[in-house]
């Protein structure tokens, strides 16, 4: 996403931001039988807790299905960090919230991603832990549901809009 000369880089942005537009057209439009709800999704909070687990644990092993790191995704996440500086854009990352049980299970503290914005000293929005007592706002171990979207992007617009370090005022 760009939005005031930043880019948050993370494919799960597309999905916030649909959040935030739907959520903008309810607002507008007041009718929502002329806006599309998109596919309906099992409530993560209504699964069983061994359930929640083994979805967790397989969404996992499906994202790192290897401890080797991707050298073609870190080179041109590294491609889009220079493009950034030389355009004096400010690159951002941001680790969105997953469920405790996906936390409990996940091997790695650090994404490759991750590392290569600390090496290059950029921001991070770090939400991974912000919602993990919440299962209700997760449709999946690492997807938040409508609700769980929408208040995730009030709190990311609130944090870049009230942080001017944050966005180079």
């Amino acid at each position: 996403i760009y939005i005031n000369n930043i880019i948050f880089f993370q494919p799960k942005t597309i999905s916030v931001l649909k959040v935030a537009i739907v959520s903008k057209l309810r607002e507008i439009m007041g009718d929502d039988s002329k806006i599309p709800s998109g596919k309906v999704i099992n409530k993560w909070e209504s699964l069983k807790s061994s359930e929640r687990i083994k979805k967790a644990v397989g969404r996992i092993n499906y994202q790192f299905p290897s401890q080797d790191r991707s050298k073609a995704m870190s080179d041109a996440l590294l491609e889009v960090v220079q493009v950034c500086k030389k355009r004096d854009i400010t690159l951002i990352g941001l680790k969105y919230p997953v469920s405790i049980e996906y936390v409990n299970n996940l091997d790695n503290d650090i994404s490759d991603a991750e590392q290569i914005f600390i090496e290059q000293g950029l921001a991070i929005m770090d939400y991974k832990e912000y919602y993990l007592p919440h299962s209700n706002l997760f449709s999946g171990a690492d997807h938040m549901n409508r609700e769980g979207g929408k208040l995730l992007v009030e709190l990311i617009f609130d944090s870049v809009s009230s942080n001017n370090d944050l966005i180079g005022n």
